[in-house]
């Protein structure tokens, strides 16, 4: 374990002097760095209200871990990404908080590559342009809550498969349109996704697609403007029913305990 600031003043040069194996452990405080995370390195805070990073991260040289972190970019209309494994490297991200970014992740690490596929969970975002967005290969997102994207919170590009289970969409796509494919949940053609067991609440497009080829079921699409747009269209065993949130004004995503969403998904 290297220790940020009681070994390296700064994040950049713990990541540094870090070799495979080596946890960076980020003690509560604001860092403002734009930072390389090695392969094989897992950069962790002491909590998502506690360690900031205002920069960007970029994975090079396989897989990395980020956890337990806040990651805080300049605005959604800047073009920047808070989180970016490209060509060859993957991350995991896992309970983690991501705001303000153009792109809060994005993924490319192209069709085959050497170590497990990216995956997010149980991370926050908040106010992006795009939550996350995969350009390429696969990607796991999962038990995610995705609030107030302005173009998409979920956005899979022609080719790419994603497995998006277990997720709540809430106030996405406000700023988007069906010319770009934007929607709370976006995916294009040719890959091999997987949605199942979302909240698709209160946005603008709930689901869309371009010549769909994923596989969807037990999603709850409801109170969005357009629940399916493009191509999209409901499986048999989607809901469109008022989740019962016992406050999503105040942020508390719980369900009530009436909510007609208990025990209304498939394990």
């Amino acid at each position: 374990t290297i220790a940020v600031p009681a070994d390296h003043a700064t994040i950049a040069a713990a990541l540094a002097a870090a070799v495979p194996g080596d946890v960076v452990d980020i003690a509560p405080g604001l860092y403002v760095e734009d930072l390389t995370l090695p392969g094989g390195v897992i950069l962790q805070g002491a909590g998502i209200d506690q360690s900031t990073v205002q920069g960007q991260i970029t994975v090079s040289g396989g897989e990395a871990g980020i956890a337990f972190l806040n990651v805080v970019g300049p605005g959604a209309s800047q073009g920047t990404c808070g989180v970016t494994a490209g060509a060859g490297n993957s991350v995991l991200l896992v309970s983690a908080r991501v705001l303000s970014f153009h792109r809060g992740v994005c993924l490319d690490p192209g069709p085959s590559i050497a170590v497990p596929w990216p995956t997010v969970d149980r991370v926050s975002f908040q106010s992006n342009g795009y939550g996350v967005a995969v350009y390429s290969g696969s990607a796991t997102v999962t038990n995610n809550y995705f609030a107030f994207s302005a173009r998409s919170g979920v956005y899979g590009a022609d080719d790419a498969s994603l497995s998006v289970v277990n997720n709540t969409f809430l106030g996405n796509s406000f700023g988007g349109n069906q010319t770009d494919r934007d929607a709370a949940i976006t995916l294009g053609s040719g890959g091999a996704s997987v949605v199942r067991n979302n909240n698709v609440i209160s946005n603008l497009f709930g689901m869309a697609c371009a010549g769909c080829t994923a596989t969807w079921s037990h999603n709850n699409v409801w109170g969005n403007t357009t629940n399916y747009a493009g191509d999209a269209s409901s499986a048999p065993s989607d809901l469109q029913v008022d989740p019962q949130l016992i406050g999503a004004s105040s942020g508390n995503l719980r369900l009530q305990d009436t909510s007609p969403l208990i025990d209304a998904g498939t394990s």
